[in-house]
């Protein structure tokens, strides 16, 4: 007999459900029709040999400075401080050096300023998914754990190396129809005031009107949302577009995309079969964790069926459901056999 909260989950399901069953017969999208906006893409070319230009084009026309010597790392995990909490991975890890004339003019709106820190740390993330209530928490949780994990121990907390986090969103998360949010440290009674603990948050929104911001911020993130030929009206996104045919074009690029839609394709299927797609909402409320723990399997399955290797598949698979690395091996002990 089900319970009234079952009955009521299922009642209210519906829509969700319409939504789930849109995104199981989701066609099929070439990787030529990518947006920078895309994960796929974005980390694709955090990979090549052109990545460090691509990014020192970015972060220069997003924080309006010349940028040093950079140091790219596509999607560097950062595990927990312990087996059973929450680890990160980033899109892309980018380490500046300090490089004597990088400095802003501008001082005052140089919060993190490179020549006091000697390295700063960026971690961009430009998503097309929504996030939902979660962004400040997540970024957050990002930036806690990546001074957590850089600090060497016994190293004071003047080695701290600057850190700059930057969401690129399609939505407007906090509604004030900005292109640019950005988020520092400073005294509450006396905003003048600003406590320069070398971090600063930006969220980047490409529809905002509102405020401050550069031609070519507009044109960069306008670009981001529509990544053609047409939107490449300038040299730096001329040079930007070149990068991404030719990633686009990069025989490897394209299987690699292939085999990820064909994993995720499959997944579906195993679990549409299964009937999680059509249980998983009443499963919030009871079952929830066997749901779950029956899509572990069919991912863990078919990742070793498409020749996924065992480390790689563990690191999807945790990333995926949030899990602890110990109950990650836990699983899978179970499953990959």
């Amino acid at each position: 007999m089900r319970t009234r909260a079952v009955n009521e989950a299922a009642e209210l399901s519906d829509d969700s459900r319409k939504n789930r069953e849109r995104l199981w017969q989701r066609k099929f999208r070439p990787l030529t029709d990518l947006n920078l906006i895309d994960d796929f893409l974005f980390q694709a070319i955090a990979q090549t040999a052109e990545g460090e230009e691509f990014f020192r084009i970015l972060l220069r026309t997003i924080l309006n400075r010349e940028i040093g010597e950079v140091r790219i790392t596509a999607q560097k995990p950062y595990q927990g401080i312990d087996t059973d909490k929450h680890g990160i991975r980033i899109d892309a890890y980018i380490e500046e050096k300090y490089t004597a004339g990088t400095e802003n003019t501008d001082r005052e709106k140089d919060v993190v300023r490179i020549d006091e820190v000697e390295s700063i740390i960026y971690d961009i993330e430009p998503t097309c998914y929504d996030l939902g209530e979660s962004l400040p928490k997540r970024m957050r949780f990002y930036q806690g754990l990546m001074d957590v994990r850089t600090l060497e121990a016994g190293a004071g907390y003047e080695a701290l190396p600057g850190t700059v986090i930057i969401f690129i969103l399609p939505r407007d998360y906090f509604g004030g129809n900005r292109m640019v949010y950005t988020f520092r440290t400073m005294c509450e009674e006396n905003t003048g005031i600003v406590c320069r603990d070398g971090t600063l948050k930006m969220v980047l929104y490409p529809g905002g009107t509102e405020g401050e911001r550069s031609r070519e911020l507009e044109e960069l993130l306008h670009y981001f949302m529509e990544s053609k030929q047409a939107n490449a009206v300038r040299g730096d996104l001329e040079r930007i577009h070149s990068i991404v045919e030719g990633v686009k074009r990069n025989a490897e690029v394209q299987r690699s995309y292939m085999k990820s839609w064909e994993i995720e394709q499959y997944i579906r299927k195993e679990e549409r079969e299964e009937g999680i797609m059509e249980g998983r909402e009443v499963g919030l409320m009871e079952g929830r964790e066997a749901e779950r723990e029956k899509s572990i399997r069919i991912m863990a399955e078919t990742l070793r069926e498409f020749g996924i290797a065992r480390e790689q598949a563990q690191e999807k698979i945790r990333e995926k459901f949030g899990l602890p690395a110990e109950k990650t091996m836990e699983y899978m002990r179970i499953y990959w056999n």
